[in-house]
């Protein structure tokens, strides 16, 4: 019997919800450290769970697979570091997250997609920003009022991933 791709395996649906409970967290660590979404990423318990998770997707990863140019193997998957990194107090998680993202866009590294289009047309970017927050909408999902990050920031497109998981998950034992 051959074996089924690493993104097709199931097994029960805990390779589904390992990886739902990875992308909730990668999520919050990529949110603003002051808004109450990172709260996630501080949480022992959490760090726990998404610790685990990778470790069990890591396990289930094939050793060898096609990679795009920047892609690591699945194998390599290991949040330890991540979260040592994250037991630093919150004001120096803050600033850190300002200095790599910045309040403004344009530092080095801007957390939203559209910022790494090939066009510079302002009506692009916002055409891009309306198709993404209409595929948001199209799932049931609307943005938190309270939330200041664009509809293409990085965190909310991982919390869409683990949405999405969530429902293949609720389909598959229906």
């Amino acid at each position: 019997m051959a074996s089924q791709p690493f993104t097709e395996k199931i097994v029960d649906g805990t390779v589904e919800m390992a990886r739902g409970h990875l992308y909730t967290f990668l999520a919050s660590t990529l949110a603003d450290p002051s808004g109450e979404p990172f709260d996630v990423a501080v949480d022992p318990k959490r760090q726990a769970v998404a610790t685990a998770a990778a470790d069990l997707l890591r396990s289930e990863a094939p050793e060898q697979m096609e990679l795009a140019p920047i892609e690591r193997l699945p194998g390599e998957l290991d949040l330890r570091a991540m979260v040592q990194e994250l037991q630093v107090p919150r004001q120096a998680l803050v600033t850190e997250h300002q200095n790599v993202f910045g309040l403004l866009l344009g530092k080095t590294a801007p957390p939203n997609e559209t910022e790494y289009c090939h066009s510079r047309d302002s009506f692009y970017r916002a055409g891009e920003l309306a198709d993404i927050a209409g595929f948001y909408r199209a799932f049931g999902l609307e943005r938190d009022a309270v939330r200041r990050e664009r509809a293409d920031h990085l965190s909310l497109e991982l919390e869409f991933m683990a949405h999405l998981i969530a429902k293949e998950i609720l389909a598959e034992n229906s």
